[in-house]
């Protein structure tokens, strides 16, 4: 009929004589279509629904029923097949269908991660599901009937509880976070959202309850907090050790123990020395809560015979720690601690390279308790202080001793000169006065001099260390975890590193690690990775240290976590350099005071040439980094039978004069220290890019006395220093000088 001709798209004249298979296609169920042919076979009427096909490709369902047609003589004659186009319920049901997949897929997901509960309009519990029984402990018998005050922690206050009903009776969704209580008595924190439930009148019939655990979250929330108390802690106790006079030192101490005590809730905290030459370890500096009975009278001088697992812990840089004192084995180290009711202890060593110092400790007395990595780094952080300022102290009562050396040393010159002026009197007591003046002044001049350079490092290095300090305190270490910052001091402990490398090779190797980085870590955008790799190439971490990189690129911080690594390694050298600059300062004094006793003390020893300049370089740092390009090439294998404080001296004067000639310029200049090697002898070359020296003055300029830097008050003796360096070595010395360069050559014999 017209209705079969336009469903399917055919013609009348297409349709005629042709088989109703015209109407199938690939998709068509071969299942239907064997139970259709079955049932025609054996006469039977077919009703059912199949998927049939346009003339233009278009699909569409139809409930198809087909009955056998039979004529007067009940002799079947054909079929008649009547169809009704059932496409849009076949969509109707797919779209119920998929809605119910959703439904179930949405209520699993639910069941799955969220704690979801219903209650009635009291607030008693009809239904929880799995997820909310594993959590708070109950079985859902357990809680049906029941109401949610069951699992209330009382952490809320009632006018928390208020709003809630106050909002969800007036037909409004709550949002809030919540502290439970499980039926073991343990809390948990769960972001929770109450559904009032309505009928088609808008009257509520019920809550649904819908909530997901928390407690990580919540416990990471409290640790930051914990952490930046922590670090903003750390901060004020190095900030004001670092400028601590040592006369306030012990009420510092004393006021930090009693800070740190009280941040980590514990009943003792306290410092103990190890004296290794008596042998015994002393109690110096003790904080007790209120009611704690102090011990710090009874623990003086202890032996170390008497703790015999303590010193040797501490030794090995490892903590002592006893979460419970009652479980230890019966003996003196027990008994030790139940004499002073400790219950808990942990206890750092204070490690200077690796010796013991001594070890920090908190005592827990009134309950047991465990100490979390945090506070164990709390007390490694704050032993890591003590040293320094141990170090600091001994530093600074060391320059004293040499200022009190240096005082002596001028009054026994005095004595000689007086003697000496005495036993030449009668020849000729006007030239021996006159003598006895340049003798003094010569010797005083020289001490000066020589003591110069390496004092001025010394002070240049602190001023250094005070500004890094308080760039890594004030924009760097708070910003950085606990164990970025141990990562960065282990850096700087571990590995030496050499920071005397020119602009020109340190953009070189920034260069280079710009483009390690866009070839191995695409995802960083352009201008991050320059400064990253200008970072990298200050911090001298090498392309090859892989695992660092790693460390730093997957950090939440990598320029912070770059910047604390240079600037803790970059003070790390500073402390080198003065520590190598009061030893050579020390040298001098001691030195002068051999030759005062007897010249014949001091003798020759082995000097490798690099080191001995390299220590000279490091004091000058600040002043070659300021204005020059340092070009550094000497042979580290060249030796030669000298005086190492003397050759400090030497190369001290010249490496000085050199960039105090590039300051007079305008631009940039080069200092350029390298090596040469012929027949018999060892050639050292100190060039730099300075003014040309006039030939009057080159013929005159190792003369005692004689300067040409009488607008900077020079003293005239730098350079004739140099000189008896020379001579004492059997050496020999060259000046070259022109318009672009000035070159002294220094000619050791083989």
């Amino acid at each position: 009929n017209d209705a079969m001709i336009k469903r399917s798209g055919y013609s009348f004249e297409e349709l005629i004589g042709n088989s109703p298979r015209i109407f199938q296609f690939e998709g068509t169920d071969p299942k239907t279509v064997e139970l259709i042919y079955n049932k025609l076979v054996l006469s039977e009427a077919v009703t059912t629904e199949i998927l049939h096909q346009e003339k233009n490709g278009s699909l569409y369902w139809i409930n198809l029923n087909i009955q056998p047609i039979f004529d007067e003589k009940d002799i079947q004659i054909g079929f008649m097949a009547i169809e009704f186009d059932i496409t849009e319920r076949k969509e109707f049901e797919e779209q119920i269908a998929q809605q119910n997949k959703s439904l179930r897929e949405i209520s699993d997901a639910l069941d799955q991660s969220s704690l979801v509960s219903i209650a009635d309009k009291k607030g008693n519990i009809i239904r929880a599901n799995k997820k909310f029984c594993d959590v708070s402990g109950y079985s859902e018998e357990e809680l049906l009937g029941k109401n949610h005050s069951l699992i209330n922690s009382g952490y809320h206050p009632k006018e928390f509880w208020s709003n809630v009903w106050k909002t969800i009776t007036a037909g409004l969704i709550w949002r809030g976070e919540v502290k439970n209580k499980g039926k073991d008595g343990s809390f948990y924190w769960v972001d929770s959202i109450i559904y009032p439930v309505m009928n088609l009148e808008g009257q509520i019939i019920h809550y649904l309850s819908i909530r997901h655990e928390i407690t990580d979250k919540k416990i990471a929330e409290e640790n930051i907090k914990i952490k930046s108390v922590f670090q903003n802690l750390l901060m004020e106790i190095s900030t004001k050790y670092i400028n601590l006079p040592i006369d306030q030192l012990e009420f510092s101490i004393n006021e930090s123990l009693e800070k740190l005590g009280k941040f980590v809730k514990v009943d003792r905290a306290y410092i103990f020395e190890y004296n290794h030459q008596k042998q015994t370890a002393s109690n110096l500096f003790e904080w007790c809560e209120k009611g704690i009975e102090p011990q710090i009278d009874n623990l003086k001088d202890i032996s170390f015979s008497e703790i015999p697992k303590w010193v040797k812990t501490h030794k090995n840089g490892e903590e002592v720690y006893v979460p419970d004192v009652s479980e230890l084995k019966p003996g003196k180290f027990r008994e030790l601690l139940e004499v002073q009711d400790i219950k808990s202890i942990i206890t750092i060593p204070m490690m200077d390279d690796k010796q013991c110092k001594g070890f920090v400790g908190f005592d827990s007395v009134l309950e047991v308790r465990e100490f979390s990595d945090d506070e164990k780094n709390l007390l490694k952080l704050y032993a890591d202080m003590l040293v320094n300022v141990s170090n600091r102290t001994e530093y600074i009562r060391a320059i004293e001793t040499n200022r009190e050396e240096i005082e002596k040393i001028n009054r026994d010159l005095e004595t000689i000169v007086q003697e000496k002026t005495s036993k030449n009197l009668e020849l000729a007591k006007s030239i021996a006065d006159q003598e006895k003046l340049v003798m003094v002044g010569e010797i005083a001049s020289g001490i000066a001099h020589d003591l110069n350079t390496p004092l001025g490092a010394i002070k240049s290095g602190g001023e250094s260390i005070r500004y890094t300090l308080e760039g890594i305190f004030k924009d760097t270490i708070w910003q950085c975890s606990a164990e970025q910052i141990k990562y960065a001091c282990g850096r700087a402990v571990e590995m030496n590193f050499d920071f005397l490398v020119g602009g020109l090779q340190m953009r070189k190797e920034s260069n280079q690690f710009n483009q390690f980085l866009a070839e191995n870590f695409p995802n960083i955008s352009d201008a991050p990775r320059k400064r990253l790799a200008d970072l990298f190439a200050k911090s001298r971490i090498k392309q090859t240290e892989s695992e660092t990189i790693e460390r730093v690129l997957n950090s939440d911080n990598p320029e912070i976590f770059l910047n604390l690594i240079y600037q803790i390694q970059l003070t790390r050298t500073f402390v080198d350099t003065i520590v190598t600059s009061g030893e050579r300062a020390a040298n001098v004094v001691q030195d002068l005071k051999s030759f005062i006793k007897d010249p014949k003390n001091s003798g020759k020893s082995k000097v490798n040439l690099r080191k001995n300049i390299a220590s000279v370089l490091n004091i000058f740092n600040y002043e070659i980094q300021r204005n020059s390009e340092l070009f550094f090439t000497v042979d580290d294998t060249l030796e030669i039978d000298g005086y190492d404080v003397r050759l400090f001296q030497l190369w001290s004067n010249l490496i000085k004069n050199a960039l105090e000639s590039i300051d007079e310029l305008e631009f940039r200049g080069e200092l350029r220290i390298y090596s040469e090697q012929k027949p018999n002898e060892i050639v050292i070359c100190v060039e730099n890019s300075g003014n040309q020296i006039p030939d009057e003055i080159k013929s005159r300029i190792f003369e005692k006395f004689f300067t040409t830097k009488a607008d900077r008050n020079g003293s005239g003796i730098g350079l004739s220093i140099v000189k008896n360096v020379i001579d004492e070595h059997n050496a020999r010395i060259t000046v070259e000088s022109d318009s672009q360069k000035t070159c002294f050559k220094v000619y050791f014999r083989k």
